[in-house]
């Protein structure tokens, strides 16, 4: 290798990189599906930024006390005592432990249902590629 070919930039993909649309899985409505969101909603707690300076080159971030999503919503006065009892109601309703196997699960039946996907294919390809031999 020479040295103009290792100060070369690398060339830009051909093509722009879109995002796939959302599809719905066969047989399922976004009514019936049931995501893990309780688990990311009710669960882990975050830190929520609260200020950002810049001085000079530094930057300084001011972070809250790390809350979950549902402690938050309690916290706020926006919200009546009726949601709020209902928020308090489906925490105490959720296992933690459950919606990670269920979870878990949906994410195993997707990578299944994608192998199958990969083997009919090939299957395909290859009854294809005898026909035309």
């Amino acid at each position: 290798m020479t040295t103009a070919s290792l100060n070369k930039k690398p060339e830009a993909h051909p093509r722009p990189c879109r995002p796939l649309p959302f599809r719905h899985p066969r047989g399922t409505s976004s009514s019936r599906r049931r995501l893990p969101f309780p688990l990311l909603n009710y669960f882990p707690p975050a830190a929520k930024l609260i200020d950002k300076t810049r001085a000079g080159s530094k930057v300084r971030k001011v972070y809250d006390r790390p809350m979950r999503p549902s402690q938050r919503l309690l916290a706020s006065p926006d919200l009546s005592d009726a949601v709020k009892a209902e928020l308090k109601r489906r925490y105490e309703s959720y296992n933690p432990v459950i919606l990670q196997q269920e979870a878990h699960r949906a994410v195993d039946a997707l990578m299944e249902r994608n192998r199958q996907k990969v083997i009919m294919r090939r299957q395909s390809l290859a009854t294809v590629a005898i026909e035309n031999f």
